[in-house]
């Protein structure tokens, strides 16, 4: 808890479009971060990251009408297991 873990995406519309990023997590395809131009994305790791299994995914769009996805055309998973950060110091599991 309390990292920050920098994505850079790198990605290209077929016909050279511009693309919009974002970032949403496990439990829900709700994007909870808005939509930006810049393909630099960061998320600081806190007390709602804890667990196996934690899911970051990262979404590309055109500004196209339709999408693959409805909301977005491609996304990308990372899946982490987050400890919280008195047991990553110790070096033990409670």
């Amino acid at each position: 808890m309390g990292d920050v873990i920098q994505y850079t995406i790198i990605a290209r519309d077929p016909e050279d479009l511009p693309l919009e990023f974002c970032v949403s997590h496990a439990g829900s395809y709700r994007l909870q971060e808005e939509w930006q131009n810049s393909n630099e994305i960061s998320v600081k790791i806190d007390g709602r990251h804890v667990g196996k299994n934690e899911q970051v995914y990262l979404h590309i769009r055109s500004p196209r009408r339709f999408h693959a996805y409805k909301h977005w055309d491609d996304m990308v998973t990372f899946i982490y297991d987050v400890l919280p950060a008195d047991e990553f110091k110790s070096g033990k599991e409670k």
